[in-house]
């Protein structure tokens, strides 16, 4: 009996304990700590060859970007993956993979593309690398200077914690790449 009351007081014990808590990921509240998110909305490209217009849905997950593109660059639908490469595949099936994807589509914006620069500067946040941020004294707007590309913020969203581009022109010589953000998801 002596044992069996210690039994159930030791097992009285241990049930009153209480486990650690997983610790709770801090919701990110800096457009620099983004790493999983989704943007959707429309992007006009034009460059020396050609020009086209459509929507665009961006998945990006840590360093790999998976971005749907419909109507620009004349070519109806387009998937881009970017991982450790770049990989590109028109609606017809035709594949483009590394150095070949990036001359088809600089073939067809008639400039090359800073796909490697995209995800940051749609979040308004420089790529890697050196970079200089100027404000149009008239009206307070922010462009970036990076990579010999002009990027003009002309509006933002307040999604959650996080203040985010809307209206973004990337410009280089005769390429220009507008993007209006309709819907942000942060994961």
């Amino acid at each position: 009996m002596k044992y069996g009351a210690t039994l159930a007081a030791l097992l009285l014990i241990a049930g009153c304990t209480t486990t650690p808590k997983q610790s709770v990921t801090e919701p990110v509240t800096d457009a620099t700590e983004l790493r999983d998110w989704y943007a959707q909305g429309r992007m006009g490209v034009s460059g020396v060859a050609q020009a086209g217009s459509g929507s665009f849905s961006w998945q990006q997950h840590g360093e790999v970007s998976q971005v749907n593109l419909h109507g620009p660059l004349g070519a109806g639908a387009v998937s881009l993956l970017l991982d450790t490469a770049l990989h590109v595949t028109f609606s017809n099936g035709i594949r483009y993979d590394a150095d070949d994807a990036l001359r088809e589509l600089e073939l067809r914006l008639g400039a090359a593309v800073p796909v490697k620069q995209l995800s940051y500067w749609l979040r308004g946040v420089p790529a890697p690398g050196d970079y200089q941020w100027r404000e149009d004294g008239k009206d307070g707007k922010r462009s970036l200077q990076q990579d010999n590309w002009t990027i003009e913020y002309d509006d933002s969203v307040q999604v959650e914690v996080i203040q985010l581009p809307r209206k973004i022109t990337a410009t280089h010589d005769a390429a220009r790449i507008r993007v209006v953000i309709e819907s942000w998801k942060l994961q």
